[in-house]
């Protein structure tokens, strides 16, 4: 999916955004098409579920959030587990692999574009 550059206006807060910002989150909707240019079924509870675990893992990778209070010892080894989730080259039943194939996605799309953004953000620290 290609993503739109520009400003705007949160409707909600009337902050002012910057649309496809690094910080700018990546939701399970732009994963709901497959390759073949068809949509998701929402009826599809299962892939909502997937697309959740994906998006979980991506927000831990790139922008360092985990779920709940964590220590940053804890923090740290949740990134890394995230990371070493991307990088698995196993296809059991929920590894990143299997998830994309459920989901009708291009590993390797999705790795790169979470590398390239792993990347800027070590470059912007």
């Amino acid at each position: 999916m290609i993503r739109k550059k520009g400003q705007g206006t949160n409707q909600r807060t009337g902050k002012k955004v910057v649309i496809g910002a690094v910080d700018d989150p990546i939701h399970p909707v732009q994963f709901w098409a497959n390759s073949k240019g068809q949509r998701w079924d929402p009826l599809q509870p299962e892939k909502k579920l997937w697309s959740a675990v994906l998006e979980d893992a991506f927000q831990c990778c790139v922008k360092g959030q985990v779920s709940g209070e964590s220590s940053k010892v804890r923090k740290q080894e949740e990134i890394e587990n995230a990371k070493a989730w991307f990088l698995s080259e196993q296809t059991d039943i929920g590894s990143f692999l299997w998830v994309c194939k459920t989901l009708d996605l291009d590993p390797k799309r999705v790795l790169k574009r979470v590398t390239s953004l792993v990347d800027d953000k070590k470059m912007a620290a």
